[in-house]
């Protein structure tokens, strides 16, 4: 299937970097920026006891990391190569959440579903249950729904009974009171796939996808690219597929311009899309 569109098109026309040599002379030009702050007498407080290459990821943008993503959402539409796309999303996601980590936040582990669900997209599973370690228990700081979503993924992904029974309480509340109807859908999809019953998994599955674009907390001040390839109902078919593990076939993919199917279906993990060199070797993030 041919992803390009004059949607795409325009996108990327948009886009700051039109390639990664571009954008890696500006990842070096940060980096030269770096070393001279660094020698200043006063450091600015956000990069204060970091060393050297976690400061460079400090002072990259979103929409900088964005940028490896886009690129190579691309040129893996141009070239009709999921594999591309998937490489150049699992070095945008790898460094993405690296910095986020760095980054306070007010609220406790639910601030990481988001990055949960990429890594469940790009099949790394055994990052997503590290991220989410079933030790830090249900999370209680946060926006409702990504409380929400953050204990019944964990759920799921440990596949651990008690654990299970407390999501089904918060989820269950969240249900009672009014909420926005991707919101909704997603919770009661997460509720499908802890009842076992495929078939209402599937038909909540359609039901997200119609409503992707949408939710606008998904896309506002974010990635426009992410309307093109919709990375979050990506990653819940995802997790359905290692929940129902040898019956995942009964899983259905249905047909939506967000879901890229021949990527959908890769079952590998991804790899470092760009060769960091010299001075930034300390962004390559192995596999």
């Amino acid at each position: 299937m041919n992803r390009i569109n004059n949607n795409l098109i325009n996108l990327y026309e948009k886009e700051r970097f039109k390639t990664i040599n571009e954008l890696l002379i500006y990842l070096q030009e940060r980096e030269f920026t770096l070393k001279e702050i660094l020698l200043k007498d006063i450091i600015p407080e956000h990069l204060q006891n970091l060393n050297k290459d976690k400061a460079l990821l400090r002072i990259l943008s979103y929409s900088d990391l964005y940028s490896i993503m886009n690129i190579g959402y691309y040129n893996a539409c141009t070239n009709n190569n999921p594999h591309e796309f998937l490489n150049s999303f699992f070095t945008y996601a790898r460094l993405n959440f690296e910095r986020i980590k760095m980054l306070g936040s007010g609220t406790d582990h639910c601030i990481f579903f988001p990055y949960v669900i990429e890594h469940l997209a790009m099949n790394d599973t055994k990052r997503a249950k590290e991220i989410f370690n079933i030790e830090l228990g249900v999370s209680k700081l946060g926006h409702r729904y990504a409380k929400c979503v953050t204990t019944m993924i964990m759920a799921i992904l440990h596949k651990d009974e008690q654990f299970s029974s407390k999501a089904r309480i918060i989820g269950e509340k969240y249900l009672k009171l009014k909420n926005p109807t991707f919101d909704q859908k997603s919770i009661e999809f997460l509720f499908a796939i802890m009842d076992k019953n495929i078939e209402k998994v599937n038909s909540l599955f359609v039901d997200i996808c119609k409503g992707y674009k949408n939710a606008k907390w998904l896309h506002d001040f974010k990635n426009p690219f992410l309307k093109e390839i919709g990375i979050y109902p990506i990653g819940l078919f995802k997790l359905a597929v290692y929940y129902f593990e040898e019956d995942s076939y009964k899983l259905v993919l249905p047909n939506f311009e967000i879901l890229w199917k021949e990527f959908v279906q890769l079952k590998e993990n991804g790899k470092s899309y760009i060769e960091f060199k010299n001075e930034l070797k300390c962004l390559f993030l192995p596999s």
